[in-house]
């Protein structure tokens, strides 16, 4: 995996996000992973400050001495440093947006249940719930981890017949009317398609086909791979058809988005795409309505 840097948050790191921070760093050293470094910071900290007693004492337990641990704000720091965010709640992830920051690089600890509960006040055994909550999060993390260390390699390229195989996979778990082998194949060799794939040593995270038609083309697939969507890979498709386009003096891109897909056409609007017509029962399997959709470079 490519080197990542994580950044633990809480208020006042002194609680939370210290606890997270060394009961990760053990997590890793425990799976022989290198390739991560962990630091904390809090939103109100007071620079300096301790971690808690009982974050101490509840971390001592485990074989963890945090009592070296000095408390950061995270204004001091400097946030393009790290690759990936991870909060105790959601009204966190508001205020690291509000720093610039992309919620796909965010990860909430414990998110199902609401995230970690702010055990400041509480005795030893309200802390001992915290750090558990933690531990119960970290296998999480770690996979998330992994995508996002997997997406900091990866590149476009230009699709060719050994990711056949791969792409028409992503197809079939992807598509309730997917592209045939052939299908992929004969786009992939078309004269006038330019058909791209974001690949990370060798492994396929997304492809984007367009065909072009002298000065406008049809943006006809865009797709990611199940495990890594809402991480930015149709994104950073779609930029790399934009240059694309610019480099062969496009006019127009156009596409069509079934009208009931929600995600994609926040996407495509916030690529710049406007809505043009609606077309009745454009698509089968099953039977929905198309919004077609045009960009104008």
């Amino acid at each position: 995996m490519v080197f990542v840097n994580l950044l633990f948050l809480c208020s006042g790191n002194t609680c939370r996000s210290p606890m997270a921070e060394y009961l990760f760093r053990k997590f890793a050293l425990e799976n022989n992973e290198k390739n991560i470094k962990c630091e904390s910071a809090g939103f109100f900290a007071e620079s300096g400050s301790v971690a808690s007693n009982n974050t101490v004492e509840v971390l001592s337990e485990l074989d963890i001495d945090a009592s070296g641990h000095r408390a950061r704000c995270v204004s001091e720091l400097d946030l393009s440093d790290f690759d990936v965010f991870v909060v105790m709640s959601e009204d966190m992830v508001a205020f690291l947006s509000e720093l610039g920051v992309n919620a796909k690089m965010v990860y909430v600890l414990n998110r199902d249940r609401g995230g970690v509960a702010d055990p400041y006040g509480g005795d030893v055994f309200v802390y001992k719930k915290v750090r558990d909550d933690i531990k119960c999060s970290l296998q999480g993390l770690y996979d998330f981890v992994k995508k996002i260390g997997i997406l900091n390699n990866a590149e476009v390229v230009s699709a060719d017949l050994s990711q056949l195989e791969p792409i028409c996979e992503i197809e079939k778990v992807s598509y309730s009317d997917p592209w045939t082998k052939e299908s992929v194949r004969s786009e992939m060799l078309c004269d006038n398609s330019f058909f791209f794939t974001l690949v990370s040593r060798m492994f396929v995270l997304g492809y984007a086909c367009m065909k072009v038609f002298q000065d406008v083309a049809d943006l006809v697939k865009i797709t990611t791979h199940p495990d890594f969507r809402r991480l930015g890979v149709a994104k950073l498709l779609m930029n790399h058809l934009f240059s694309c386009s610019q480099r062969i003096h496009l006019r127009k891109l156009f596409l069509e988005v079934r009208e009931s897909n929600v995600s994609a056409l926040g996407l495509y609007e916030s690529c710049g795409f406007v809505k043009i017509c609606l077309r009745k029962n454009f698509y089968q399997n099953p039977v929905e309505n198309a919004i077609s959709m045009v960009k104008i470079f």
